[in-house]
């Protein structure tokens, strides 16, 4: 099987040696800084009281050589510029590194998928189960081996195989059904479930994972997917299974209640059309749904959501009622799209423009061995 995830050991202990250097920097920076602290000796009045007229500009001179040096410094928290509070951000560099889904994961997946129908309850042990048990397809993101993950990625025939009949199958299909408002969306939908040759994607990561993660992900996906379709070692049957004329694209986005028309309510966009069907639609990551010349702003927190959305042959939005929504805050929708096998490169290619893919430069080794991403969240949050 075409598993690329055990290729990126590789260069585990060269990453290793980097972050040795980055504390000899930073004990380097601290013994410096020390230095800048000490009391005003004699013999050295002249340049302390140089140093003393103003500290504030001595540190704004540090900080500014540290950011000189910055692409050489692997530390593990790094302050950035103040947020409108005056509340300095802080950058923390964290090693993702793609795995194949184990036992020891099953915990950690469980805690991830627990949400995975918004609030409602449902077998996730089963689907967690069967993210472990398919061996050909799938992977997941962590810092270590031994830590939980914080993405997944996967996908899973709806017609046969570890998913078909399964109890959590069914109620997603109830899930889905019962938020599609649209009665012909509500046939494809049925159709694309109960139809042959129809791949479920299975993602879920942490709210604040960096979007760099996603074009290797997909490209591990569909490379793997592409792999257990062809691979002649296996039967006839299970190289079916995977031989995927579709993918059904269950995901998260948000729409802005202020950016509403009056009358295009939570109904209108439960009914509306997919954003590749709305004229004018933006090429950023604010999208739209339109119904009947109505339309209400879409926003994407998954850079592929934005670029499956623009291929789809189909999609539908309704809201999550299960989460409280403040006065200001944006509001919880769930996006269904079905997307064509054939348009899935596509998809990945565009998003590949915007956001780059580590796997493309540098291989798959680089992508698990080389990186720290960086994940910046302000302070108090």
């Amino acid at each position: 099987m075409p598993k690329r995830k055990a290729e990126a050991q590789l260069k585990r202990e060269e990453d290793e040696e980097q972050p040795s250097d980055g504390v000899e920097d930073d004990d380097n920076d601290k013994n410096a800084s020390e230095g800048d602290d000490e009391p005003d000796g004699e013999g050295n009045d002249e340049g302390d009281s140089d140093e003393g007229e103003d500290s504030s500009e001595g540190e704004s001179d540090d900080s500014d050589s540290d950011d000189d040096s910055g692409p050489e410094a692997s530390s593990s928290e790094v302050e950035s510029e103040d947020d409108e509070e005056g509340e300095a951000y802080k950058e923390i560099n964290v090693q993702f590194e793609f795995f194949d889904p184990q036992e020891r994961d099953f915990l950690g997946l469980r805690a991830l998928l627990n949400t995975y129908l918004d609030g409602q309850q449902y077998d996730c042990s089963g689907l967690v189960d069967a993210i472990i048990k398919q061996t050909a397809v799938g992977t997941v993101v962590k810092s270590s081996e031994e830590d939980d993950p914080f993405a997944v990625l996967t996908a899973f025939n709806t017609c046969q195989g570890i998913a078909a009949g399964s109890v959590w199958l069914t109620q997603l299909r109830e899930y889905l059904t019962a938020g599609c408002s649209d009665p012909a969306t509500r046939e494809k939908l049925s159709k694309a479930l109960s139809g042959p040759g129809t791949g479920l994607l299975v993602s879920e990561r942490l709210i604040n994972c960096p979007p760099q993660l996603a074009p290797p992900l997909m490209q591990m996906l569909m490379e793997e997917v592409d792999g257990a379709a062809k691979d002649e070692d296996y039967p006839q049957e299970e190289r079916e299974e995977f031989a995927f004329k579709r993918f059904l694209h269950v995901t998260r986005v948000y729409t802005d209640p202020q950016d509403e028309q009056e009358g295009g309510d939570e109904g209108q966009a439960a009914g509306g059309s997919g954003a590749a069907s709305a004229p004018g639609r933006d090429s950023s990551l604010r999208g739209k749904l339109g119904d009947e010349g109505k339309n209400a702003l879409i926003v994407y927190v998954r850079p592929e959501d934005e670029y499956l959305h623009q291929v789809s042959s189909w999609s539908f939005t309704f809201p999550v009622e299960s989460r409280p929504l403040a006065k200001g805050d944006l509001r919880p929708l769930r996006a269904v799209m079905c997307v064509e096998a054939r348009r899935m490169r596509e998809a990945r290619e565009m998003m590949d423009m915007v956001v780059g893919n580590m796997m493309a430069d540098g291989g798959a080794s680089a992508v698990a061995a080389g990186g720290g991403n960086v994940v910046a969240a302000a302070a108090g949050e």
